[in-house]
């Protein structure tokens, strides 16, 4: 119903019997997206304190008794966005890391960016294909936040739609799962003003779809 109600498809009727088919409008398989993220790490560990054995400090001599501290192992778990437009055209991929430092201080290796490839995808048709590099952005938690989350649709989706607004047809879908800020109502209401709607689905299931 959403679907037909904001010209992303028609349905066709065949036969008395009522069965037909969703018809997508051209160019519109490009305007809804199915993003999600998930947390990558480098030493095989799927939490936020790390999968390397922690160090244990003890005596070099057995004149002291044994035991000692064990040192906080040190995590390298980092939250990567991915995603792609129902026609198969892949989203810039977005990179979330780790930072204590306030906005004015924060800084990146020039290395990791490098590193990055770009991604070529068709979006708008006003635009055609296009080229778009990765974003990396950081917090002290490494993990997409509402606030986190609203920067990262403001700064990176919205720009591959230029002529989104809120008129049928020139709307964007985006399919979420329900993660923080997808019911921010500042979050929203920014986006709706710019034609994008956002449709929050059922926890651990966007990696289906």
């Amino acid at each position: 119903e959403f679907l037909v109600r904001h010209c992303f498809a028609r349905v066709r009727v065949d036969g008395e019997d009522g069965e037909g088919e969703l018809i997508f409008l051209p160019g519109q398989l490009n305007r809804i997206l199915n993003l999600d993220e998930s947390g990558l790490t480098l030493d095989g560990n799927h939490s936020k304190t790390g999968g390397r054995p922690s160090t244990r400090y003890g005596p070099v001599k057995k004149v002291l008794p044994q035991g000692g501290d064990k040192t906080n192992k040190s995590s390298v778990r980092i939250t990567i966005i991915c995603g792609s437009t129902a026609e198969g055209h892949p989203l810039p991929p977005h990179f979330q890391l780790k930072s204590v430092a306030e906005d004015e201080n924060k800084r990146i290796q020039s290395s990791f960016i490098k590193a990055l490839p770009d991604v070529k995808g068709v979006y708008d048709a006003v635009n055609g294909s296009v080229t778009k590099p990765c974003s990396v952005n950081c917090n002290a938690t490494a993990g997409m936040d509402a606030k986190e989350f609203r920067k990262y649709l403001q700064d990176c989706i919205c720009p591959l739609y230029p002529s989104a607004c809120d008129q049928d047809g020139k709307q964007v879908l985006l399919i979420l799962d329900s993660g923080p800020g997808r019911n921010d109502l500042s979050t929203r209401t920014f986006l709706r003003s710019r034609g994008c709607h956002l449709l929050p689905g059922v926890p651990n299931t966007t990696h289906v779809t």
